[in-house]
């Protein structure tokens, strides 16, 4: 059971902004696929996330209120 669970794990991907640094720090130490960007621009953040199929993870309520996401 515990190895079905290390496999999820290792299938989810991140996509963490600058507003979120030390999360992607944690994400990262229990062995996620985190990528942190300090880029700010919402485009390049939500071209980046779907072209590499990861959630994005950010405080910006402007970008989340966007369609499409």
């Amino acid at each position: 059971m515990k190895m079905k669970n290390i496999a999820n794990q290792q299938e989810i991907k991140f996509l963490v902004d600058s507003m979120l640094g030390r999360l992607a720090k944690w994400l990262r130490i229990f062995g996620y696929d985190t990528t942190y960007v300090a880029c700010s621009k919402d485009s390049f953040l939500i071209l980046t996330a779907r072209k590499e199929n990861r959630i994005l993870l950010t405080r910006n309520t402007h970008l989340i209120k966007k369609r499409n996401i």
